[in-house]
């Protein structure tokens, strides 16, 4: 199934290991493992050795520091995973509480980025009315917006809260685009009702022929339940 596990849990771990060493070693290291096993595929144990030989080097302190094992067998995030801040985000957080008593007009020139603006989607109350993202609509044009990861974002919350003035544009991004990640928030969304499953099933039929079979596998499993 679809997870991010490997590629979020994966990048924390890696960059623990530079915060422990340092860029320029973490840089070395990197550098003689590309070349080691270029075109290669290395399992777990390989990657440990490697790890043990270039990095730790019998160094119980550094050991202890980067916490490898806890990395890579035990669920979850570890103890010494340091959660990332972004004084941006945290700027959206207080305009997302200020929002009805502030309004949406010129939130553009504040949340520019494309990272700020699917955290500030992805953060809208997932109760907000359909008036309110029309006005939001307003303001970014999400709904013709050109990038697919924003489009996914918005157009999932819209069907969530019935924003029918993104109905068409929604059809065309699941006819269009047949990267699952992008597609399957979407589909789980319209599946949710009655009425959403009727529209999911009607823009399935046109949106099949289009999709990579590892997509439409997926969506036929969901489709018929």
């Amino acid at each position: 199934g679809v997870t991010d596990i490997p590629y979020e849990k994966g990048f924390f771990f890696l960059r623990t290991i530079e915060e422990a060493i340092g860029r320029d070693k973490f840089d070395e290291f990197l550098k003689g493992y590309f070349n080691k096993f270029a075109f290669k595929s290395i399992d777990l144990a390989e990657f440990e050795k490697e790890l043990n030989q270039q990095i730790i080097k019998g160094d119980s302190s550094l050991k202890k520091k980067i916490n490898a094992y806890a990395w890579i067998y035990q669920p979850g995030l570890p103890l010494n995973f340091e959660a990332p801040i972004s004084t941006r985000f945290s700027e959206i957080d207080k305009v997302q509480k200020k929002l009805s008593a502030n309004g949406i007009a010129g939130l553009k020139s504040k949340i520019s980025t494309t990272n700020e603006k699917l955290y500030f989607i992805k953060t809208l109350p997932q109760n907000i009315e359909a008036t309110k993202l029309s006005e939001i609509d307003r303001e970014f044009n999400f709904t013709n917006s050109g990038n697919s990861e924003i489009q996914c974002a918005w157009y999932t919350l819209a069907v969530k809260r019935n924003y029918k003035p993104a109905y068409s544009k929604i059809e065309e991004f699941l006819i269009n685009v047949g990267r699952r990640k992008l597609i399957l928030p979407i589909y789980k969304e319209l599946l949710t009702t009655t009425e959403g499953k009727q529209r999911a099933k009607v823009i399935y039929n046109k949106a099949r022929p289009n999709y990579h079979s590892v997509a439409y596998t997926t969506v036929d499993e969901m489709i018929k339940q």
